[in-house]
């Protein structure tokens, strides 16, 4: 017979896998009733929504990071790159 023993890093995302179990569950139950019943689908529809609904805004994040960096690196390599004083005040 073989044992598996849980290591510290299951233990510490149980919590988080238990949430997100109870807090998706009627939204599963909800997509699977709308068709058919059908519970793999529904549990697909679920997990790639969630995926675009993270990667898509993080994408977003890093081209803007990455845009950002490039015109600084730009300003610093063409010596344009200004700090404004700060107000007087």
């Amino acid at each position: 017979m073989c044992f598996v023993t849980p290591s510290l890093a299951d233990l510490t995302l149980m919590p988080g896998r238990s949430y997100l179990a109870v807090t998706l569950y009627p939204l599963h139950r909800s997509v699977a009733r709308k068709i058919g019943g059908r519970q793999g689908l529904a549990a697909t529809i679920v997990v790639i929504s969630g995926g675009v609904l993270i990667v898509t805004p993080a994408a977003l994040l890093m081209n803007s990071f990455g845009s950002s960096i490039y015109d600084f690196v730009r300003a610093v390599q063409a010596n344009t790159l200004a700090i404004p004083a700060p107000p007087e005040g």
